[in-house]
């Protein structure tokens, strides 16, 4: 080990620099790398801090819905009619058959609509 250190010793700046400068050490190269992937993911890792809150206070807030299956599934009868007679036709394709939904999806469909405020929109325009 005396060797080694005493030749790097003896050898020339321009001699030390060409002979790690070309190969650096894995764990350099390593430590670089995560370096690099950290700063890439930086705005990856903001939006699923974002995404993580926004859906923790989704699942957190208390929904204006009914209490039964039954009611609510009116609710979303009426909803999803009202929505066809304003002319728009997106949510329409996955409810035709408003039987065959289950009704945990009607449950969730309609939190999703409370959460998104287009309930409160429903309810005021036609007073329920």
């Amino acid at each position: 080990m005396d060797a080694l250190a005493e030749s790097v010793l003896e050898m020339t700046d321009s001699d030390v620099e060409s002979e790690f400068r070309a190969d650096p050490a894995p764990r350099a190269k390593d430590i670089f790398r995560a370096a690099a992937k950290q700063h890439s993911q930086t705005k990856l890792r903001a939006a699923q801090t974002q995404y993580e809150q926004a859906s923790k206070s989704v699942k957190e807030r208390d929904f204006a819905i009914p209490a039964t299956a039954a009611e609510r599934r009116s609710l979303l009868d009426a909803f999803l009619a009202s929505y066809q007679a304003s002319g728009m036709t997106g949510l329409t394709a996955q409810f035709r058959d408003l039987k065959s939904v289950s009704d945990a999806d009607v449950e969730s469909t309609l939190r999703q609509l409370d959460a998104l405020g287009a309930l409160s929109e429903f309810r005021k325009k036609h007073a329920l």
